[in-house]
């Protein structure tokens, strides 16, 4: 089934990700939790959940857009139409990272009625190194993520190499936080690039 709708949604012919297991046991956890509001941490994946709820007039639902689901899948029009519909339903709520994600919807011709901007940075200052830090590491690069191709990992090792090569800075290393399908194809593009001394892979970090 999940294929035959990927295959729809590709040929824009539409988008429905209804499925009668999925639908019936989420539907039963709905009401013995009875939630104030259904959050979609990310939009795409909410269209998910919005197919299989029943009564979702009882509702009020968040659907957060973060990049993915307001740039690359407006090439869609099924995507569109569909993200459009539900949109206008006057019990979701839309909420982007950025204003720029937001136009970008209604540029593409997909109304935000109740949009939201939160910009979700990083507090610098209460993030910022302790003193002395700098002397005993050097300049520290540092991406953390899952160790996919969307991370981009393989890219950022081979402009940290190339920083390398122009600058000749001896002082800078590049620290990667994560695991993921990539890990073991980064950790060997790293040997052949000869950069073992200068990238640091420390792994998924907490819990």
């Amino acid at each position: 089934r999940a294929k035959i709708a990927w295959k729809m949604e590709q040929w824009e012919i539409g988008v429905k990700h209804y499925d009668a297991d999925f639908r019936r046991e989420f539907n039963k956890f709905l009401k013995e939790f009875k939630p104030d509001v259904i959050h979609a941490q990310f939009a795409y994946e909410g269209i998910k959940l919005w197919d299989c709820i029943d009564n979702r007039e009882q509702y009020r639902f968040l659907f957060s857009f973060r990049g993915y689901d307001s740039t690359y899948k407006l090439r869609n029009s099924a995507y569109r139409k569909k993200m459009a519909s539900i949109l206008a339903s006057p019990n979701v709520y839309a909420h982007f990272v950025c204003a720029y994600l937001r136009n970008n919807l209604n540029k593409h011709d997909v109304a935000t009625p109740r949009p939201r901007v939160i910009y979700t940075g990083i507090d610098v200052d209460y993030y910022s190194p302790a003193e002395g830090d700098g002397a005993k590491t050097g300049k520290v690069f540092l991406q953390v993520g899952g160790f996919n191709d969307k991370k981009g990992h393989s890219i950022t090792i081979e402009v940290f190499k190339q920083f390398l090569d122009r600058t000749g800075r001896d002082d800078v290393t590049m620290r990667f936080v994560g695991d993921g399908k990539n890990f073991e194809a980064c950790k060997k593009q790293v040997a052949d690039l000869g950069l073992t001394d200068k990238v640091i892979f420390l792994g998924r970090q907490g819990k």
